[in-house]
């Protein structure tokens, strides 16, 4: 960085600090994190936004992120570890996948497969991907009768219909239009007999 500064002539001055003035804060800041919940969480926030700031830089030959040292820079902001950053970890687990799926070049010296991953690196998905989320959807679905007639209907939009949900007033209403008695006391002799 100050190398490129440099190069385009920016003036870059070092101020010298008193030494006797200079204190660590790191262990204060510890404490402290410890103590507070919000400013533990407000720490670990800021880290997890300057890491996805730095990954989101275009120069990446002054801002990589693999290059960072994060467990100081964790005890710089008062965390005693550095909290778990799910965007890089799923990055590097990308790149891992793309290393593992480098084509092995065969006798002659030729990748086969070099094509077909440059086109799916345009397109930002792969087939493989696209294959697992078809596993998954409704394509069609097919109802038997009693008599064995077959009935298929396309996809989700003729699923069945939720069923209605029914209130205690309605409940009620329907009972009564049936002209069932509700709670109605039935009275037996000492034999067993209705009364």
């Amino acid at each position: 960085m100050a190398q490129q500064l440099a190069e385009r002539k920016i003036p870059i001055q070092k101020i010298d600090v008193n030494p006797r003035k200079l204190m660590n804060v790191e262990r204060k800041l510890e404490v402290l994190c410890a103590r507070d919940v919000q400013l533990k969480e407000s720490a670990q926030r800021c880290f997890t936004a300057y890491l996805k700031n730095v990954f989101l830089m275009k120069d990446k030959t002054v801002f990589d992120v693999k290059k960072l040292d994060l467990e100081p820079f964790a005890r710089s902001l008062g965390l005693a570890l550095a909290p778990r950053v799910r965007f890089l970890q799923k990055h590097l687990r990308q790149l891992q996948q793309k290393k593992a799926k480098a084509p092995v070049s065969n006798a002659a010296g030729v990748d086969s497969e070099g094509e077909n991953e440059e086109e799916d690196a345009k397109n930002g998905q792969s087939d493989s991907d696209a294959s697992d989320d078809d596993i998954f959807t409704v394509k069609q679905r097919i109802t038997y009768d009693d008599e064995g007639n077959e009935e298929v209907s396309q996809g989700p939009s003729e699923a069945l219909k939720p069923k209605k949900i029914i209130t205690k007033a309605a409940l009620a209403r329907i009972v009564i239009n049936k002209n069932i008695l509700p709670n109605k006391k039935v009275m037996f002799d000492d034999e067993g007999e209705h009364v």
